[in-house]
């Protein structure tokens, strides 16, 4: 065999050696990511730190929806509301929110759009008044700049009125009573006209019913005794239990002028329903002790230890 004819028998052992040698795996070649590592999560989101479910979210800050077409809250701030006291607020007449304590609140219900809203107080405090600024207008945003501000009334003192302006008129008794002042029959019962004779004194004249029969029944015919004129001065005057009490000094008039020997001090209670009593000596007496008096005899119509007398 000749060198040529070896040539041609190695030539084909040699190219499929060559082809072997250079040729690829079936995958296409190329290194593949071990797939017992996974990809690790870069930024997971931390599941470690929800919201705490013992802490909810705070009904007088509402969250605005977002879609501006479900409407927008009406909240503000309240002052001055004092402690116990309660008061009430509605927007657009309605949607009643009561009060109990300062600081920020919000209605429960939201208000669409472009449409308006009117906050009011439906319902003062007790001993206080409210008022609210800022509180009408259209919504475009969430309102926030409603203020409520509650004062302290004043209290105004139930005024006094001058005891001689209070006594003066003519004044008759309540009922029969135990006014009999002449004989045994209960003829006569007395009345007094108190007329104002300066800015602490008046005059009183006394006079008589004088009845045809016993007991108050009858005809009656007037009669007035000059004999009895007093003047008055007072003393001092003062609010019990809801009872305004005069403490006075009786000076009666004689013929002759003021009989000074017999002054002394008399109570004059006025009582519910134009109701006053006369209690002659009282300076042993307080003020509380007189109305308690005044108190009872009204009740039993006992003229005796207080006469009692209607305008």
């Amino acid at each position: 065999m000749n060198v040529k004819q070896l040539t041609w028998r190695l030539c084909p052992i040699v190219i499929a050696g060559l082809l072997a040698a250079c040729g690829g795996s079936d995958d296409g070649g190329g290194s593949t990511t071990d797939p017992t590592t996974p990809t690790n999560p870069t930024n997971p989101t931390n599941p470690t730190n929800p919201t705490d479910p013992s802490t909810p979210t705070n009904p007088t800050n509402p969250t605005n929806p977002s879609d501006p077409n479900l409407g927008y809250v009406v909240s503000g701030s309240l002052v001055g509301l004092a402690s116990g006291k309660i008061v009430t607020l509605q927007n657009n007449g309605g949607d009643d929110l009561r009060l109990q304590a300062n600081g920020k609140f919000a209605f429960a219900k939201v208000v669409a759009n472009g449409g308006s809203y009117v906050v009011t107080v439906s319902a003062q405090p007790d001993g206080q008044t409210c008022t609210v600024s800022n509180a009408s207008g259209k919504v475009s945003a969430d309102v926030s700049n409603v203020g409520v501000v509650c004062e302290t009334n004043a209290v105004t003192p139930t005024p006094t009125p001058s005891p001689a302006d209070a006594l003066v008129g003519r004044w008759v008794p309540n009922g029969c009573g135990n006014l009999d002042v002449g004989g045994t029959d209960g003829t006569y019962r007395d009345y007094h006209n108190h007329i104002r004779t300066g800015s602490d004194t008046f005059a009183v004249t006394s006079g008589r019913y004088s009845y045809s029969g016993g007991n108050c029944s009858g005809s009656r015919s007037d009669s007035v005794s000059s004999y009895v004129t007093e003047t008055i001065r007072v003393l001092s005057s003062e609010v019990v239990k809801g009872y305004t009490v005069h403490r006075v000094m009786s000076v009666p008039q004689g013929p002759t002028g003021p009989m000074t020997d017999y002054a002394f001090q008399r109570s004059i209670t006025f009582a519910p329903g134009g109701q006053v009593c006369l209690m002659s000596r009282t300076e042993t007496f307080t003020a509380a002790e007189i109305v308690e008096g005044t108190v009872e005899n009204i009740a039993d119509k006992d003229q005796t230890n207080c006469g009692i007398w209607v305008r």
